[in-house]
């Protein structure tokens, strides 16, 4: 609303003239005493607030008691507002810094509302007040208890983490029992919204704390407690104030209300109103409700009420008059408001207009005032800019000769100086700013250039002391190089005369040789070869002295000497240019010499060897001619040139001692013989051999035939006997066969049927399987062996078939040896199954056992040292078995429930009179926790076995006592750490929570923690013992590691810890002195060794989590 007055003072007065006139006090009164006052507080601000206002008048419609109360209501908030907006105006100073609107500020009592959450909301939803301080900020404490516990709303600092800290709503401060929970660190007081309910859920956006404060209070109950008199018709002061509207109500004694008699006054009486008003004020009466005392007149106007009900209807008809002047004074009101706004944004926008033009007239000013700036900043730099180009240019010209100055020479240094001279006589002075820089670079490339000079001629000097010196050397070498030719001329000499003796004695071979006899032929190839390897032996010397001296010969050429004379004198490839001698070769040609030599040599040595060869031949084909003459003079007995056909006969028997059948004579004789001759001659002695060699031949044919007939015979014999054998190995075969069959059925089915069985059970049926797979193998040995000995002994005809039959047999036992693996693998797997199995079983009865055995300690209060008193009956010690047994027959155990009981059968009952573990079981528990093998259970290990752990699943606290109200906090226990469980659960009086008595593995700390909070929140489960291997460690048997290799075991356990590996605790983690290790005894979960391993190094490298 427009706080500024919309109507003159004149305007005022003559409105509250025709108000006056229409009876204006009476239609205050009846709304419920709102009043003159009240009506001009809402009309015209000018006038002081009075205790109705217009909100009062609203609510008094109708009369009664009810509008008086609900005018007098109204009244009171009225009249509160003006002393709530002081109180709130003086309050901000001190509450700097602090927004009122996140927090409730320096209240000291505040009321919570909402909350969705149907168990925490009935908690915290109420009225609080400042009880104490903690952390250093204000503790609220709610007006009344919730199930007898306390509801506080308390700071907590970081002192147990960021995670913790903020504004908490819990049974006790620091208690680890919460409802709600607000992260703001900043906020002195608690924050009013952004609550999480529960504490660790979302925020809940209808949970609301609002302040309170004492007129706040008052609102909220419907009632005030004061009322400001309200202000006259001239404008004055509050006389008083009253005790209220609500005391007056219960003064009136009519059944029409107060509001109902105040409405019934006449003209005549409303125009004495101020005069009552301004008594009412001395007496402490305020306009908008009385005091104690009552209006005068009352029971008049009261009687008047009930006696003139037509003036009711006069009146109200007034007031509905009234109220069309009051809505139609609004219209105006609201019209000329209008009017006066538009002529506003007219002048608003003349005002605009008008600026923005002077801002453009002065934008134009200072834009030509910097286009006159800026023209001659650039008529400036285009000047600064030629002077530059101007100095650029000279300065490039003098450095274009000291680029020459760079390269000069020797001859090159004069002329460069003059001409530098020159330049910078033109050009020095035109370089402006850069002449001591062009001068300063000028001095220093001379300098360069006379140094460069300098060094060029002492560079000179060297290469010329260098050339005369490589000259020197030249000639020396020239005159060592002409030595050497000269010997190595002299040896190629000796090689030629070699060469051409060589040839000389070769030449007989080479000409003659197939004349020659075979001892001519021997003299001339050793004389020749003696001949031949003496050429040779000097060739090569020639070229052994060339690759040892080569490179002596050889003598760079003169310098300046042209490239065409170099060639022409034989430049070799290293550039060298060969010695010359004026008396003898040069060194190419008799390198041409060397390559002639010993091509010839080599040539002839050849060929040499070639002659020998063919002369050879050649004479050793003339003796068998001159032998096969001689053997035909032999048996040709009448020396008529022909062998006849007994002098064949006699050949074949003497020569070959085979007798020629006259048959087999004829045929030789009719092919060899023309018609006509007498016999073979001499010619054809070649062709009568071969004659005889086919004659011979078809002899052995006959024989080796009726050889091959009695070898068939007697191989048809031995296969007959082979095939026994090879039919009862095939029987044998079958029956492996048969066997393997139904060792496979076995395996099998095994694999369905015994994964239901026990773990006993399942060993059993495995070893059932194991024995016909064992007889399988047996047989199937016997098979193969029968087989394999069939290819023993046999004649070689008779071994493509036995091995063909052999082979069969061993395919089909090859294809056993798979069946049968399979099988065993089947039966190794249920057997793994088993094992597995038996482990849970196991473990189910260690935890059927450990039940009874907690149970036991609760019922008995006993530790673990007491425990283990009682398990050892003989006090040796040490559990064997039988201690082991008979504790668990005596034991204490929970009884059962009446529902339970009434449940089971008389049978069942008969056959459950001792519950728990068999004797067979605990046996087999035992065995199973007999580690080591050695028949008892000490001391260590039995504690082992009854320790309990449990792991933190949520932060929470643990306390010095079981009590929760009256323990101290030692710490806040953090997410995944270990405790021991020394006793418990108990359950906790007061609260009625259940509580245990815990050690903390990690600093040792022993207090009491609530595993399960009320609402149902786990803090602690069961667990912490299985632990994972995060980084690979080794398992040894000994807590010291320099111990292990002395300490000597039944088992040895020493092995590899992989990473991902589980292993259960046996004895928690602790320092090992000599090394710094944390170490802890624990307990492989593949394969149940036990050892000690390192759990965090020394560095803080972690190879043990809990998983």
């Amino acid at each position: 609303r427009r706080k500024e007055p919309i109507f003159s003072p004149t305007a005022q007065r003559v409105t509250l003239r025709a108000m006056m006139n229409y009876g204006t006090a009476g239609f205050g009164n009846a709304y419920g005493g709102g009043g003159q006052a009240g009506y001009g507080a809402q009309g015209f601000p000018g006038q002081q607030q009075a205790a109705g206002g217009w909100q009062g008048c609203g609510g008094a419609a109708g009369g009664g008691n009810m509008g008086c109360a609900m005018g007098a209501a109204a009244g009171g908030c009225g009249a509160a507002m003006p002393q709530q907006q002081q109180q709130q105006a003086a309050g901000q100073p001190q509450a700097a810094g602090q927004s009122q609107e996140s927090c409730i500020g320096t209240a000291t009592s505040f009321v919570v509302s909402g909350c969705t959450h149907a168990t925490v909301g009935a908690i915290v939803r109420g009225s609080y007040t400042l009880a104490s301080e903690n952390h250093g900020r204000r503790a609220y404490k709610r007006d009344s208890q919730v199930n007898g516990l306390e509801v506080m709303v308390y700071f907590w600092d970081e002192r147990d983490g960021p995670s913790f800290c903020g504004w908490w709503f819990g049974p006790k401060i620091g208690g680890d029992q919460v409802w709600a929970y607000h992260p703001d660190r900043s906020a002195q007081t608690p924050p009013l919204t952004g609550w999480k309910v529960p504490y660790d859920g979302p925020v809940d956006t209808t949970f609301v704390i609002s302040p309170s404060t004492g007129a706040a209070k008052q609102a909220a109950s419907g009632w005030g407690t004061e009322a400001a008199a309200g202000n006259n018709w001239q404008g004055q002061a509050p006389a008083a104030q009253g005790q209220g509207f609500g005391m007056a109500q219960n003064k009136m004694q009519s059944p029409g209300g107060f509001g109902g008699a105040l409405g019934g006054m006449t003209g005549q009486q409303n125009q004495a109103w101020p005069q009552q008003q301004q008594q009412a004020s001395q007496q402490g009466m305020g306009a908008g409700g009385y005091g104690q005392q009552q209006m005068p007149g009352m029971g008049m106007q009261q009687n008047m009420w009930q006696q003139q009900p037509q003036q009711n209807a006069q009146q109200q008809q007034q007031l509905m008059m009234q109220q069309q002047l009051a809505q139609q004074q609004q219209r105006m009101m609201e019209q000329r408001r209008q009017q006066e706004e538009q002529k506003r944004m007219a002048e608003m926008r003349q005002k605009q207009a008008e600026a923005q033009k002077k801002r453009m007239e002065d934008m134009k000013i200072q834009q030509e005032a910097v286009a006159r700036k800026w023209a001659e900043d650039q008529k400036k730099r285009e000047a600064e800019l030629a002077q530059k180009r101007e100095e650029q240019r000279a300065a490039l010209a003098i450095r274009r000769v000291l680029q020459k100055a760079r390269t000069v020479n020797i001859d090159t240094l004069e002329e460069v100086k003059k001409e530098l001279a020159e330049v910078l006589a033109l050009e020095l002075n035109n370089c402006g700013s850069v002449k001591d820089k062009v001068q300063e670079e000028c001095d220093a490339n001379m300098q360069q250039a006379t140094l460069r000079v300098q060094q060029l001629e002492e560079v000179k000097r060297k290469e010329e002391e260098r050339r005369a010196e490589a000259e020197k050397k030249r000639l020396e070498r020239e005159a060592k190089a002409k030595e050497l030719l000269a010997e190595l001329s002299k040896l190629v000499e000796s090689a030629e005369e070699a060469s051409k003796s060589f040839k000389e004695e070769a030449e007989p071979l080479t000409t003659e040789g197939e004349n020659l006899g075979m001892d001519e032929v021997t003299a001339t190839a050793k004389a020749a070869e003696d001949a031949g390897a003496e050429a040779r032996n000097k060739a090569k010397a020639c070229s052994d002295f060339m690759l040892q001296k080569g490179a002596d010969m050889k003598v760079p050429p003169r310098p300046g000497a042209p490239p065409a004379a170099a060639a022409a004198a034989g430049t070799t490839p290293e550039g060298a240019t060969p010695a010359e001698s004026e008396s003898g070769p040069t060194l190419q040609d008799l390198l041409k010499r060397i390559n002639e030599v010993t091509r010839s040599t080599e040539l002839l040595i050849r060929t040499v060897s070639q002659a020998t060869e063919k002369a050879t031949k050649k004479c050793e084909a003339r003796k068998k001619v001159d032998a096969n003459k001689k053997i035909f003079s032999k048996y040709d007995r009448d020396n008529d040139g022909a062998l006849n056909r007994k002098e064949l006969t006699s050949f074949a028997k003497g020569q070959y001692s085979f007798s020629l059948s006259p048959t087999a004579a004829d045929e030789i004789l009719r092919v060899l013989v023309p018609a006509g001759d007498k016999g073979v001659k001499v010619e054809d002695f070649h062709r009568l051999k071969m004659a005889l060699g086919i004659a011979r031949e078809k002899v052995r044919d006959l024989k080796r035939r009726e050889e091959r007939e009695e070898r068939e015979k007697k191989l048809a014999e031995t296969k007959g006997e082979l095939q026994e054998h090879i039919d009862e190995a095939a029987k044998v075969v079958q029956t492996t066969e048969e066997k393997v069959a139904a060792a496979e059925k076995e395996s099998v089915a095994l694999a369905g049927k015994a994964l239901d069985q026990t773990s006993k059970r399942m060993v059993q049926l495995a070893d059932e399987c194991e024995t016909l797979i064992a007889s399988a193998k047996a047989t199937m040995a016997e098979s193969t062996t029968k087989a394999q000995e069939l290819g023993e002994d046999v004649q070689e005809e008779l071994k493509l078939y036995v091995t063909t039959e052999k082979n069969k047999l061993l395919q089909k036992t090859a294809r056993f040896e798979s069946r049968i693996t399979r099988s065993s693998a089947l039966v190794a797997k249920i057997r793994e199954v088993a094992a597995k199995k038996s482990v849970e079983e196991l473990e189910k009865l260690r935890a059927e056992s450990l039940v009874l055995i907690r149970y036991h300690q609760r019922t008995k209060k006993v530790n673990g040292e007491k425990l283990f008193t009682e398990f050892d009956k003989d006090k040796d010690g040490k559990i064997s078995e039988a201690d082991f047994v008979q504790f668990f027959s005596s034991c204490e155990r929970e009884p059962k429930s009446k529902e339970e009981k009434d449940g089971e059968t008389a049978e069942a009952k008969d056959d459950k009179e001792e519950q728990g573990p068999s004797q067979e079981d605990l046996e087999r528990l035992f065995a199973y926790m007999d580690e080591n093998d050695e028949g008892f259970l000490s001391k260590d290990e039995f504690l082992s076995f009854v320790r309990e752990y449990m792991k933190v699943v949520k932060e929470t606290v643990i306390t010095s006592d079981i009590s929760i109200k009256e323990s101290k906090t030692l710490r806040r226990l953090e997410l995944n750490e270990v405790v021991e469980v020394i006793e418990g659960p108990l359950k906790e009086a007061k609260v009625e929570v259940m509580r245990v008595h815990v050690k903390v593995l990690k600093d040792g700390i022993s207090g009491w923690v609530t595993p399960v909070g009320n609402q149902g929140t786990a803090f602690l489960e069961p667990g912490g013992q299985i632990l994972k291997v995060v980084k690979e460690t080794i398992l040894t048997e000994s807590f010291e590691l320099g111990a292990s290799k002395e300490v000597k075991k039944l088992k040895d356990t020493t092995r590899k810890l992989k990473e991902g590996e589980l292993v259960e605790a046996r004895e928690w983690m602790k320092k090992e002195e000599t090394s710094g290790l944390m170490r802890m005894k624990v307990r492989t979960c593949s394969d149940g060794k036990v050892g000690w391993a390192t759990a965090v190094g020394t560095s803080g490298v972690v190879f043990l989590e809990v998983s």
